[in-house]
Parts: C-alpha cells; structure tokens; sequence
C-alpha cells in the first residue's frame, strides 16, 4: 500500500504542468525532476539529470542570497529569479523551495512556474501608466504655461480699461468698457483657477513666503469688487487699523484669492447695505504677526445647519 502511494504521488509529480524536482546540494545534482522541468530549461532528461540547476541562474548574487538563506533557515521560500535555459536564452521564474528529507539525505524540494509573460505584461502596464503620467504632467504644464501666458495681456485689458473708464467717455462707451472689464476680471479668475489646478496635478501647490505689502492686496481685492458692490447699491469698508505692519513675508496670492472669494460671496447675498473686511491682530512676536481677516455683510446670512454644511471639503449652503 505504502508502494502503492507512493508510485502514484510519483505520478501526479511527473505529469503536474509545474516543474518540481529534488536538487541535492552535497551531490550538486538532482535526485528526481519531472519532464515538465527538464522542457522548461531545454534539456533531455537524462541531460538534465546530470545536470546542475543550480548553475542555470542568471545572477551570481541572487544565487548566492538563496543558498544563504536556504542555509539559515530551511523554510519554504519563493522568489522571483531570473533563469538561464539550455540554449542560453533567459525566463523569469517564480521559485519555491522547501527543505526535506529524501532517501535519508537532507535535499531540496523546489516548484518552479515561468512568469515571464506576466513579467512583460507587468512591464507593459507600468509602462503605460508612466506614459499616462507623463501625458498628466506634460497637460497640467501646458495648462500652467498657457494659463500664465493668456494672463498677462488679460491684465492689460482689464488694466487699460480701467484707465480709459477714468476718462471723458459717452454713456454708452462707459457701459461697453465697463462690460469689458467685468468680463476680463471673471477671466482672470478663471484663468487663476486653472494656473492653481495645474499645480495641484503637478504637485506644485504650496505656500509661498515672499514680499508683499498688505495694503496692495486688500486695494486690489477692494478695485476688483468695487463695481460689483456699487451695481447692487452697497458699501464696501475696509477695517485695517494703523498699527498693523503693511509690509509682509508671505503668500499675497493665496491671501487675495481667498478674501476675493468672501467678499464675492458676500456681495452675492447681500441685497441692500454693507460688505466690509475687517483686519485684526491675533498675536506677535519679535519676527512675525499672526493676523485675522474677517469679511462681514448684512445679507442673508446662514441657519445653523449650513454653517456646518459649508465648512466640509466642496460643500456650499446654496446650490
């Protein structure tokens, strides 16, 4: 019976699809291989019996890591590795090994599956998937390029329009420059938009700290509102108490577009009185200010729940 098990163990071992064989390291050479092994490396079997499997690795290294590791441990082990066949050709192999007993000498009994095809399959969708980053990198700078090139002479249009509203101009022209530079401002801000978007794809976003003067970016969010507010019949007021430095280290374009976007909103649900900002310090030291801007209208307001609303990530109380 015990013969009888075993011929047929042997069996299963000699037609399984898997290359399995039993490598005995003090005799460097197999002691039972299945044809499934000796065709995977190109050998005859009575070749590849005489042969060393061990010298049909590609990497001296990698090898030398395996018997180390076989050594300490003896446990199952799998691996990638590249292999080398008969005809000096190269597969990789995904190999496990375990250490056993076999006709009472301490051996090795390893599986070995070719993963080659997985392998370039593997590689083809990483490549794709650089070539897709690539292709987001490359989009998201043109973007940026584009959005900084389009910017400048936008800011001449809504610069010279606004010099020509100061001058002698009929009613009618007043109200077509005015259009003119109405439409320019909510392109900048588009434009704007899309810049910061690009930055954010090409993880480029953060806080600068250069230069600025405060009195610079609450005038231009006061200039770029203004005519917003008197189309409606508000007031705008600006709070900037006279002991506040006016000159700064920071970040004066994200400072203004997140003041830009209050007052907007502000003066959007405002339908009658005031929209005003409000600058207070919190705290100083001998090097820095921390400073509170506040924006303050007499519209609408908000019920409790959409204060809450408001405040998670992409939320806004009207839709």
């Amino acid at each position: 019976a015990l013969k009888q098990s075993h011929n047929h163990l042997k069996n299963i071992l000699e037609t399984s699809p898997i290359a399995v064989g039993v490598y005995n390291p003090s005799q460097k050479k197999l002691t039972f291989s299945n044809k499934t092994c000796a065709n995977m490396f190109g050998f005859s079997m009575e070749a590849w019996l005489d042969h060393d499997p061990v010298a049909s690795w590609k990497h001296e290294q990698e090898r030398k890591e395996c018997i180390e590791e076989y050594r300490k441990s003896g446990r199952v082990s799998t691996r990638e590795v590249l292999l080398v066949r008969n005809d000096a050709s190269e597969f990789w192999a995904l190999l496990t090994w375990e250490r056993i007993f076999y006709r009472d000498q301490k051996q090795i009994l390893f599986w070995i599956v070719d993963i080659t095809e997985q392998k370039r399959i593997l590689l083809q969708m990483e490549q794709a998937k650089a070539m897709a980053e690539q292709a987001t990198r490359f989009k998201s700078e043109f973007l940026a390029h584009m959005s900084h090139e389009i910017r400048t002479p936008m800011n001449a249009v809504v610069g010279f329009s606004h010099l020509a509203l100061q001058t002698e101009l009929t009613e009618q022209q007043h109200d077509y420059v005015n259009k003119i530079q109405l439409a320019g401002h909510n392109l900048l801000r588009v434009i704007n938009d899309i810049l910061v978007l690009s930055k954010i794809e090409a993880g480029k976003i953060c806080v600068e700290s250069i230069d600025f003067s405060l009195d610079d970016v609450l005038e231009h969010v006061c200039d770029l509102l203004r005519l917003k507010a008197e189309d409606k019949g508000l007031e705008m007021l600006l709070f900037h108490p006279w002991d506040i430095p006016r000159q700064l280290k920071g970040d004066p374009l994200r400072l203004g577009q997140v003041l830009t976007n209050l007052v907007s909103n502000a003066i959007k649900f405002t339908e009658n009185g005031l929209v005003s900002i409000q600058v207070s310090e919190m705290s100083r030291s001998t090097d820095s200010i921390m400073l509170q801007f506040s924006v303050e209208d007499t519209g609408i307001g908000l019920s409790e729940s959409e204060i809450t609303h408001i405040f998670q990530p992409f939320g806004q109380a009207d839709s």
